[in-house]
């Protein structure tokens, strides 16, 4: 008699399109957990070059590859792919253009085992080309994870979570991101989110690093070849980086410094656009007539977005 097979502890789920030049390092990353019970399923969003090749090139039998027939234009489509596949008692996503650190998985899975919490996350180091780095983690004093968005490649759910929500809506139907949809839709079912303090993601957003064009950056090899080697000195120096950059914006001599009037205008900037959204989320975005004004609102952002990106 043949024993049942036993699901692995994480599927690991990496929506994709047309990077087979970049995206080793961030599956290395992935195999490179101290967690070893996993799956992975890179999924194409209807992928035209040869990341099937490269995929494969990794001889992990623990990788899987699907490609989509047709593209979806966001992570969305991919990643519902990936949970109708997704073995794993838990669900971790990771951007194809981002890199775990090695306790990434480690960490998020004690927490989650250990709380009443449906959603975990840990700390984010966003990498800024000007230089500009951020750390997103638990949301700051009064504010809810309503009011603040966590990226997806710091996410571990359960399986159930994505099952009550409906999964990954399509981003034409959206007013927002298909991400930040998916964590509003969880909060209004009612699960709870906790976070882990501490780094165990990089994210280098392809909008900020136009990340599908020819001459694009491409930090995250660099970035990778010191994560493998010193893991630890890396997570420190991602950490200095981001404080200095945090430093700069609040040093001394803010006046009448210009980097201090162009961080007094864009924090300006910050709380006028949330005098704006606040009646936006008391009203409620589904709402006629707010649902047809933002869903217009964020076409034509996703528009200026992928062309940032280098898309069509």
């Amino acid at each position: 008699m043949i024993a049942p097979k036993t699901p692995p502890r994480v599927t690991v789920i990496v929506a994709t399109f047309n990077r087979s030049d970049r995206i080793e390092p961030t599956l290395r990353s992935i195999v490179s957990q101290t967690v070893k019970d996993i799956e992975v399923w890179v999924i194409g969003d209807g992928c035209t070059d040869n990341t099937e090749a490269v995929v494969a090139g990794l001889r992990d039998d623990r990788i899987h590859w699907f490609n989509r027939t047709e593209n979806s234009g966001s992570q969305g489509g991919p990643n519902n792919d990936g949970l109708a596949r997704a073995e794993g008692r838990y669900i971790a996503y990771l951007g194809h253009d981002d890199l775990w650190l090695p306790w990434h998985l480690e960490n998020l899975l004690s927490l989650i085992e250990s709380s009443d919490a449906d959603l975990v996350h840990d700390y984010v180091a966003v990498m800024d080309p000007q230089g500009n780095h951020t750390l997103i983690g638990e949301p700051p004093f009064g504010l809810g994870y309503d009011m603040h968005f966590v990226p997806p490649s710091s996410w571990l759910h359960t399986p159930a979570l994505g099952t009550k929500v409906g999964g990954w809506r399509p981003a034409h139907e959206l007013s927002v991101g298909v991400d930040l949809d998916f964590l509003l839709r969880a909060l209004n079912s009612g699960a709870s989110v906790a976070c882990c303090p501490g780094l165990g993601v990089v994210k280098w957003p392809s909008g900020h690093w136009k990340g599908y064009a020819r001459d694009a950056p491409y930090p995250q090899k660099e970035a990778w070849r010191e994560i493998e080697t010193s893991p630890l000195e890396s997570a420190n120096g991602l950490l200095n980086k981001v404080a200095g950059a945090l430093a700069s914006k609040n040093g001394p001599g803010v006046w009448p410094s210009w980097k201090g009037l162009l961080h007094a205008w864009s924090v300006l900037k910050r709380e006028l656009r949330w005098l704006i959204i606040w009646p936006a989320f008391v009203y409620g975005r589904e709402r006629w007539p707010l649902r047809e004004l933002m869903q217009r609102r964020f076409r034509n952002a996703r528009r200026h977005l992928r062309v940032k990106r280098g898309l069509a």
